[in-house]
């Protein structure tokens, strides 16, 4: 933590893929984070939704929940996570590298 208080960035590049539900639940945004597995099998990746409600996302049901948001739907939730320290890197999908990246964390 910086002097004041604040949240010092992070030094590494984390990537991010920023959704929006669908209307029908809710229409909000989620950050999915495709390289940080949250289980021992790397089958789910760790979330992020407004006020702190973070966890465990099956990749695959939430994308075809939600579609991609645009950077401005995106942009209050990217800050957010940037004030708490977040390097973002806003990417548009899983790639195969992000997935095997994912599942050796998870080992």
């Amino acid at each position: 933590m910086e002097a004041g208080g604040r949240i010092e960035q992070d030094k590494h590049k984390t990537a991010a893929i920023l959704r929006k539900w669908l209307q029908k639940d809710g229409g909000s945004i989620i950050a999915l984070f495709p390289e940080t597995p949250a289980g021992t099998h790397g089958q789910y990746v760790m979330s992020y939704e407004h006020l702190g409600h973070n966890g465990a996302a099956n990749y695959g049901s939430v994308i075809v929940r939600t579609v991609l948001a645009t950077k401005e739907e995106y942009r209050d939730l990217k800050c957010e996570l940037e004030a708490l320290g977040y390097n973002l890197e806003v990417c548009t999908r899983q790639t195969a590298k992000m997935r095997e990246k994912c599942h050796r964390r998870a080992e």
